[in-house]
């Protein structure tokens, strides 16, 4: 009587447990189902194809914060305070409120990933007034910038003297000006130095790109023989691709476009998808890897 009995409890107990077993694996196949079409929405709405008329520089907030020191630098938490920075430089050199410096010298740091995919981004610098600060990525990346304005084309335009590290950017260059790279596009001479950054993304030059300084990271690094200091581009890797047009002619390098007198590459890494630049018939200029010119 005992063996029937636990052989009934035990019949009872294994049905039991293949039931339950079941209805887990129905349930994680739901859910695997949910996940994917989740991802496939995403991918529909990724940031690089949401975008509206307008430039960030309409929508930024002014706020100033701290003081923008080495010890108590301007945080960056939103598009709206990035920004600001490109407010304040390429605006006639805002200073800040108290007068006591210009804040395109100032100290800032980044927060939060940044998505930039609502509103054009206009490059922090212009030919006129470069950026001349610190800025510092925290290893955070700032992803859906599109850029076509006919200013130096980067995440910031010119720089000179500043230094910017530890940032990623994923975006979208249409080439209109003569220099462009994923996160500067021209170093100008002073000890300018650009650490341990990445840029993802497309860099597209049509046929009518006659000339031009173009790099993944930066499009040119200009100094000369009288320049006491020299700039630098190190630690940083290139992800991305260009869109090359035929008939279209720059100086283009994985890393940077261009560099002459006294300032150098070093460690960095061209890691395109296609692992080549290639040009089609009719172009004409310099290309390299690492270095155009």
């Amino acid at each position: 009587m005992r063996k029937k009995l636990f052989t009934f409890l035990l019949t009872i107990f294994m049905l039991a447990a293949v039931f339950c077993g079941s209805v887990s694996c129905g349930t994680n196949s739901d859910d695997n189902s949910g996940l994917s079409s989740e991802v496939e929405t995403l991918e529909e709405e990724s940031p690089a194809k949401v975008k509206t008329s307008g430039d960030w520089t309409t929508y930024y907030n002014n706020g100033q914060g701290p003081t923008g020191t080495y010890s108590d630098p301007i945080k960056i938490y939103s598009a709206e305070d990035l920004a600001n920075i490109a407010v304040w430089t390429n605006d006639n050199y805002v200073s800040r409120f108290d007068g006591s410096y210009y804040l395109c010298t100032a100290y800032y740091e980044l927060c939060n990933d940044i998505d930039l995919s609502a509103h054009y981004w206009v490059p922090i610098g212009t030919s006129g007034r470069p950026f001349k600060g610190h800025f510092n990525g925290n290893g955070h990346t700032i992803y859906g910038m599109y850029i076509n304005k006919n200013t130096p084309q980067g995440l910031f335009g010119k720089i000179n003297g500043a230094y910017i590290e530890n940032v990623n950017v994923i975006g979208n260059i249409t080439k209109n000006n003569y220099y462009v790279g994923g996160i500067a596009a021209w170093l100008e001479g002073d000890d300018s130095e650009i650490n341990n950054c990445t840029f993802d993304g497309t860099i597209t030059l049509g046929s009518d790109t006659s000339d031009g300084d173009v790099g993944g990271i930066v499009g040119s690094i200009k100094s000369t023989d009288n320049d006491s200091n020299t700039s630098v581009v190190k630690n940083c890797i290139f992800y991305g691709t260009f869109s090359i047009s035929e008939g279209c002619g720059v100086e283009l390098g994985g890393i940077v476009g261009s560099i002459n007198a006294r300032s150098h590459v070093e460690y960095c890494a061209n890691l395109g998808r296609f692992g080549t630049i290639s040009l089609s018939k009719g172009n004409s200029g310099y290309v390299g890897g690492i270095v155009g010119y």
